[in-house]
């Protein structure tokens, strides 16, 4: 195993998933000329607007707008509270080269050797083995709190490997987001699974 190139591979991973709640109160969409999501919109997750995209699916929920992101990531905002940050959704995808021997526990280890060094006043909350999609893919789910861009945040974060990649799902929720934003969110989250 190949510790130190895997080492390597879940840093960039997990920088970006732990500072996917730094979304500004006004985030970029992706479509030129769409209006920034309204935050008296109280969403809901319309089973009909399902993500695609190659290897994983989710249901997208209303009111949370997607933002530019690379291939095979996925990246949305949700309706902010006036004043606050907006809640983020995020899948990272990364390709876990040929010659690296990587398993989840592993990942799990490296990942959570970072977190206490990504996130300010960091606290876990939980973990637990789960399995994803219709193969029962081993994950592990973890939840956790701390602070980004001065902001108390918590965090719902799933790690998986399929089909070799390592798949970094995250949803983040800044205090003060609405009820129901933060349940629309979940429900998006739990969506997620692999194809």
């Amino acid at each position: 195993m190949k510790r130190p190139a895997l080492f390597a591979l879940l840093t960039l991973s997990a920088l970006a998933a732990a500072t996917a709640g730094a979304q500004t109160s006004a985030p970029r969409p992706s479509v030129p000329g769409m209006a920034s999501p309204a935050p008296a919109a109280a969403p809901t997750v319309a089973t009909s607007n399902t993500y695609t995209a190659a290897g994983y699916t989710f249901v997208v929920a209303g009111g949370w707008i997607s933002l530019k992101n690379s291939q095979g990531n996925a990246a949305l905002a949700g309706p902010a509270t006036a004043g606050k940050l907006n809640p983020s959704f995020t899948v990272i995808v990364t390709d876990i080269p040929k010659d690296v021997r990587a398993s989840l526990g592993v990942a799990r280890d490296v990942r959570a050797e970072e977190l206490p060094t990504l996130v300010k006043n960091f606290k876990m909350l939980g973990e637990k083995s789960v399995k994803v999609g219709p193969k029962n893919t081993q994950g592990v789910l973890w939840t956790y709190t701390g602070t980004e861009q001065g902001a108390p945040f918590r965090w719902t974060q799933l790690l998986s490997i399929s089909g070799g990649k390592l798949y970094t799902v995250t949803l983040a929720v800044p205090d003060g987001t609405l009820p129901q934003v933060a349940t629309a969110g979940r429900a998006m989250f739990d969506s997620f699974n692999f194809r």
